[in-house]
């Protein structure tokens, strides 16, 4: 049986109504912002690489110091069931583990019971057209910066957002599509909800060019979705290097986009009022577009 509404899967049980979808106040994942989550997109019942995002959600639980209460295969089990559910042919698949819920008020984690999981599956509608014909609009953030690893490593996927809503909000009030975040050093990160790319000439010679995405050690999170185009631009024969860059290397940059789950490859037309190359999207940006639609197409008539 196929369903049209928003279905939500908590530990095991199917709600297809959003108002019978409850858990409890006493959550820590609510209390606390103590969980990890991923997201991903479902074709035709296909979940996008659902192995490697159970495995970075597996990586986050463990930097949170989560031992989760279920086994990454039900896990797993319960994520196709739910997707299998949807009659839509995208589905936005959200997953997310808390701690469980407190028996006592306090930051200890002995306070809390067993883990929670919710999983999340809503029809996807496909974004604007014209952002990949057109590209979109950045901005660097103001007054906010990304997480210090020594505080909260932005390897780990957690559920305490405030960083990235923060960062998001700067860049909507100077009416950006996406915000770009610097480290302490300065140095590009990544954007509030996407991994951030360049493309730019190498040793100085206009026919040659390098896409350049920021390292790990920059502070960004270690995207699914970026170490697939890090694989299809080696299987292309296209130079891709992971080193650190400036906001004015950015701003010199032939061209620029953005990667994530949901969005695939969206081409950057500028940054503020800063045309990036032509202000248009550039020819290795959707040639990377092509390429990896292409890989998600394929993985789908592999796992049919």
């Amino acid at each position: 049986m196929y369903v049209t509404q928003p279905i939500v899967n908590i530990n095991g049980t199917i709600h297809t109504s959003s108002s019978e979808a409850k858990i409890s106040v006493f959550d820590r994942g609510l209390l606390f912002g103590d969980s990890a989550y991923e997201v991903t997109l479902a074709y035709d019942g296909v979940v996008l690489l659902l192995e490697q995002h159970l495995d970075r959600l597996w990586r986050s639980l463990a930097g949170l110091y989560i031992e989760p209460s279920f086994s990454k295969q039900l896990l797993a089990d319960e994520i196709i069931r739910s997707v299998h559910l949807k009659s839509s042919a995208q589905s936005y698949v959200r997953i997310m583990v808390t701690r469980g819920e407190a028996n006592k008020m306090g930051l200890d984690p002995d306070f809390s019971g067993p883990t929670n999981f919710i999983i999340i599956v809503l029809e996807h509608h496909p974004h604007p057209q014209e952002w990949y014909d057109d590209g979109v609009k950045l901005a660097f953030a103001k007054g906010v910066i990304r997480n210090d690893q020594r505080a909260l490593d932005p390897k780990i996927k957690t559920g305490n957002y405030l960083n990235n809503f923060m960062a998001y909000m700067s860049g909507k009030a100077q009416k950006a599509y996406e915000t770009i975040l610097l480290n302490s050093e300065g140095v590009v990160s990544e954007c509030s909800t996407s991994n951030i790319w360049m493309v730019r000439t190498k040793n100085s010679d206009p026919q040659q060019v390098v896409v350049q995405t920021p390292p790990v050690s920059a502070g960004i999170l270690e995207g699914i979705t970026r170490d697939c185009v890090l694989q299809v631009a080696q299987q292309a024969n296209i130079e891709v290097v992971q080193e650190i860059f400036y906001p004015v290397d950015l701003l010199n940059a032939q061209e620029c986009f953005i990667t994530s789950a949901t969005r695939m490859i969206i081409p950057v037309s500028s940054i503020g009022d800063h045309p990036i190359g032509s202000g248009r999207p550039g020819v290795v940006t959707l040639k990377l577009l092509a390429l990896y639609k292409n890989f998600v197409e394929n993985y789908i008539k592999v796992n049919q």
